[in-house]
């Protein structure tokens, strides 16, 4: 794990989670923000679609919402540019193997 910090690389699964969260910020995704107009404590986050299958989990844009919606408030609030080099920073930091590892590393610093 030390080696992907020093040599500043990403895991695979790091690579995963950057390039699905870019994705869903590229596209045009509605948040909270966007169904009304007044301030709610989480307006930042995407608006998870209801699905019966687990097949939709499986899409990148299901998962880059949902992915985003785990990371902490300081990324959540970015967007573009600044997200892609914050995004990347904040993962270099943290080697994560399996997107499991993320989901519990987030939920452990993540506000509820």
């Amino acid at each position: 794990r030390e080696a992907f910090k020093t040599l500043g690389i990403l895991t695979v699964v790091a690579l995963y989670i950057q390039e699905v969260i870019l994705h869903t910020d590229n596209s045009n995704v509605p948040r909270g923000r966007d169904t009304h107009t007044y301030n709610t404590r989480h307006g930042s986050r995407y608006i998870l679609p209801k699905h019966r299958t687990t097949l939709m989990e499986k899409t990148p844009l299901y998962a880059g919402r949902r992915l985003h919606n785990l990371l902490p408030p300081t990324l959540s609030n970015l967007t573009g540019q600044i997200l892609k080099k914050e995004l990347k920073k904040w993962l270099i930091e943290r080697p994560i193997y399996t997107l499991q590892e993320f989901t519990e590393y987030a939920n452990e610093i993540r506000p509820p």
